[in-house]
């Protein structure tokens, strides 16, 4: 892709692990789990990076989960 069409596309949208887990035919159970097993520390949150460029990050004891824009429907 170049960095022209890069540029139009909209930015990653955040999504519960509920909705997420959906959209990738997973349990959401097993999301969070992978979740938890990736997480490192980034500041005062925790941060996974999962596959096929999503990345998790929990705060308040709540997971949202980035979603590359390619991948949403």
């Amino acid at each position: 892709m170049t960095g022209a069409r890069r540029r139009h596309l909209l930015p990653r949208v955040a999504f519960s692990i509920a909705e997420t887990a959906m959209m990738l035919g997973k349990k959401a159970a097993a999301l969070r789990r992978e979740c938890e097993r990736k997480a490192r520390r980034e500041g005062d949150h925790l941060v996974a990076h999962l596959a096929l460029g999503i990345r998790a990050h929990k705060y308040d004891g709540r997971w949202f989960l980035t979603v590359p824009r390619e991948l949403l429907p």
